[in-house]
């Protein structure tokens, strides 16, 4: 019998746990994103300060321009730390994310 009305998603989120500087962050795992991103806001709340300005332009997500980099943050899933340079965004950007970690995760 055919399906009647519309198909449902076959799109998956993959959302994890993570520690960054002390606090857990639900962190979304995006295997299309070429880079790391955080919303500008969370760095405030993680009191942490930008490392260098940014020196591309975000594709994908509109006409977006990062604002800049941190380096080194250390993303903590379990006992394994991983120290992450991740580009600073717009929370506008972003939509209802904090942060994505790319495809250098997996």
């Amino acid at each position: 019998m055919p399906r009647i009305g519309p198909r449902r998603s076959t799109r998956t989120v993959v959302y994890i746990q993570c520690r960054i500087l002390g606090s857990i962050i639900k962190c979304l795992i995006d295997t299309g994103a070429n880079v790391n991103l955080i919303v500008v806001d969370l760095l405030k709340i993680l009191n942490v300060t930008i490392d260098a300005p940014a020196d591309r332009n975000i594709e994908g997500i509109g006409t977006a321009t990062s604002l800049e980099w941190v380096k080194d943050i250390p993303v903590t899933f379990g006992r394994i730390t991983i120290d992450a340079d991740i580009l600073v965004c717009d929370k506008s950007i972003m939509k209802n994310q904090n942060i994505i970690l790319g495809f250098l995760w997996l």
